[in-house]
């Protein structure tokens, strides 16, 4: 049992990680897909006076026509900062921006978690062979779980938050520390900003997807248990193709 916690604690800490190498990778694929899949639509137009001070603001699109505001306040000697306003990143590039994004985080979390339970499972294989402990195919499954024992919690207190005490605490209170699913996440919580606004059947899914990281550490062990090397697998089969 010493030796699962132990080692639980190390996923937990390889998990938080991943979460901020995912937001990082999440962050930067989120502005390529910006750029190439959306539009300038307009500005917001910051308007201040001679002193420097804001008398007022107002966004303009180009389809609205000709951008009369602007050309009335030039003339009375008001300065006109612009921040571009660009389209919502829809479609084609969303479904890109997201699979990517999540399809790195989830290769991501299996590196971590793979790389230390694959040569643990191997370990304990020869040991068992030897006798020397007893063998425990769902050892991985154990580690996994125990990894998960502080998101859990924070699942239990943003479940009675949301659903018992109806608070209005933002959603990012859980998302944050879970990067590595977040676009699974955000297809749950959808628009939703608070723990109140989530139904229970969210929480329920949110709960489920928890699992991702016990799953993940189950395969890693049981391979590494049974002493198979997924690549060496495929390059076998490519050479015999």
């Amino acid at each position: 049992m010493k030796d699962i916690l132990k080692n639980g604690a190390s996923v937990f800490l390889r998990v938080l990680v991943v979460a901020v190498m995912s937001l990082i990778v999440t962050a930067s694929i989120g502005v390529l897909c910006t750029a190439v899949f959306t539009d300038d639509i307009g500005y917001t137009a910051f308007v201040t006076d001679k002193e420097g001070k804001q008398v007022d603001k107002y966004t303009y699109y180009y389809a609205d026509g000709e951008d009369t505001l602007i050309n009335e306040y030039t003339a009375k000697g008001y300065s006109i900062r612009k921040a571009t306003e660009i389209s919502k990143l829809t479609g084609k590039g969303a479904v890109i921006n997201n699979v990517t994004s999540q399809s790195i985080s989830v290769i991501m979390l299996f590196i971590f978690i793979y790389n230390k339970l694959f040569s643990l499972g191997n370990a304990d294989n020869n040991l068992s062979n030897f006798g020397h402990i007893k063998a425990d195919k769902f050892k991985g499954l154990k580690i996994g779980l125990v990894a998960m024992i502080p998101s859990f919690i924070l699942f239990v207190v943003i479940a009675v938050l949301g659903l018992a005490f109806k608070s209005n605490i933002t959603v990012s209170l859980f998302t944050l520390p879970h990067f590595y699913i977040f676009q699974i996440l955000k297809a749950i919580i959808g628009d939703t900003l608070v723990l109140s606004g989530l139904s229970v059947w969210q929480f329920l899914l949110i709960f489920l997807s928890l699992f991702a990281v016990p799953i993940v550490a189950f395969l890693s062990y049981y391979l590494g248990y049974k002493d198979i090397l997924i690549l060496e697998k495929i390059i076998y089969k490519k050479k015999k193709v």
